[in-house]
């Protein structure tokens, strides 16, 4: 079976921009002088050491949630976007890029009362710093200069291959642009199926457990949806194989009717699920 995409790979990045993060935060860090990791018995050449600017309870309280909403953000980034094989640098399809920057704009929102939070409490937390080893005043910005260490934002970019050069060169860019592409959709769908059967493993590990519920299908259910909206349109034959036949079982799927049953028929209810999901993550790894 020709296993194609649905959209044209050499008109991949006209159907999409592609979306970079931009996450900064003050380090809360300082270098250690050489001489200071000398007066230890180190080599100073070889040791590098940094110190903490702050106590242990006030960095946790008010500089990690700042790393915790950095991972949250790229994990929805994930969710509505593409690897294209450049750190940094997603993919996003052009009828999830307004979803996306809501979702952008709600996480900046969070990251500037974060911020002022931090900014609140920042000459309390230098105060309560000075009980610290090797503790100087001079290792900590101003509060008017210690705005400029947080940044929250993004750009977008459209990609268009240069038209300015030989007739020769643009072809060659073009080619590469769209084995670019070919390697980002095949790297995105193995991916998106690679979470496919961990979720259903999931669902396997709950019916081992006796543990499965009326919403133990929840997850599957709108990872697949989300994935199918967004992105079915570069879908090659195979993943339509498969989620086709894993909506059909969803779909077909009464969790609500089979756990209000009991004893062996329940247990048998629960089991033909399982297979069932069991075949399509089979497929999957063939």
């Amino acid at each position: 079976m020709a296993n194609k995409i649905k959209i044209d790979s050499s008109n991949f990045f006209e159907s999409g921009t592609i979306l970079k993060l931009h996450f900064r935060q003050f380090g809360a860090t300082k270098n250690i002088e050489d001489d200071v990791v000398e007066e230890k018995g180190f080599d100073s050449e070889t040791v590098k050491a940094v110190k903490s600017l702050f106590t242990k309870e006030d960095k946790e309280l008010f500089l990690d949630c700042f790393k915790t909403l950095k991972n949250k953000t790229n994990n929805e980034i994930k969710r509505y976007s593409i690897a294209v094989g450049i750190p940094g640098l997603r993919f996003i399809p052009n009828k999830t890029v307004e979803g996306l920057i809501e979702i952008l704009q709600e996480k900046k929102a969070l990251f500037e009362n974060l911020k002022t939070n931090f900014l609140d409490q920042y000459e309390d937390m230098i105060e309560k710093a000075k009980n610290k080893p090797l503790f100087k005043l001079e290792d900590y910005p101003s509060k008017l200069e210690m705005e400029s260490r947080f940044n929250f934002g993004w750009s977008i970019y459209q990609f268009d291959p240069p038209s300015n050069l030989p007739e020769e060169i643009v072809e060659v860019e073009k080619k590469k642009a769209q084995e670019n592409a070919e390697r980002a959709i095949k790297r995105f769908l193995s991916d998106m199926l690679k979470e496919i059967s961990d979720k259903i493993n999931k669902f396997s590990k709950r019916f081992d457990d006796r543990k499965i519920t009326q919403k133990a299908l929840k997850p599957l259910k709108e990872f697949l949806l989300k994935m199918t909206e967004s992105f079915e349109e570069y879908f090659d034959e195979s993943t339509d194989v498969i989620v086709n036949k894993l909506n059909k079982i969803l779909v077909e799927t009464d969790l609500d009717f089979i756990t209000g049953l009991e004893g062996e028929e329940k247990v048998k209810a629960e089991f033909e699920v399982v297979e069932k999901l069991e075949r399509v993550k089979r497929l999957i790894e063939f």
